[in-house]
C-alpha cells in the first residue's frame, strides 16, 4: 500500500485552499465592465495597469474571505 506522507497531504491542502481564494478574487475582478470587453487600440497599452487597478479595487471589498478561513 503506497500512501503519501502526512506532511505532503497537509501541504497540498494548504495550497488548494489558497487556490480557491485566488479563483474567488479573479471572479470578483471580472465584475468590472472594462474587463468584460476587448480593449481598443488606445486602451491596449494600459491593459496591465487597468488589470492592476481592478484587482486593487477588489481588495477594498468587504468579506473577500470568510472569517473562518
Amino acid at each position: 500500500m503506497n500512501q503519501l506522507p502526512a506532511e505532503t497531504i497537509i501541504k497540498d491542502q494548504r495550497i488548494e485552499s489558497k487556490r480557491v481564494h485566488i479563483n474567488h478574487v479573479i471572479g470578483l475582478a471580472k465584475m468590472y465592465k472594462i474587463l468584460q470587453t476587448e480593449l481598443n487600440r488606445y486602451e491596449t497599452p494600459y491593459g496591465e495597469r487597468i488589470l492592476f487597478v481592478c484587482f486593487v479595487l477588489c481588495n477594498f471589498r468587504p468579506n473577500i474571505l470568510s472569517k473562518f478561513c
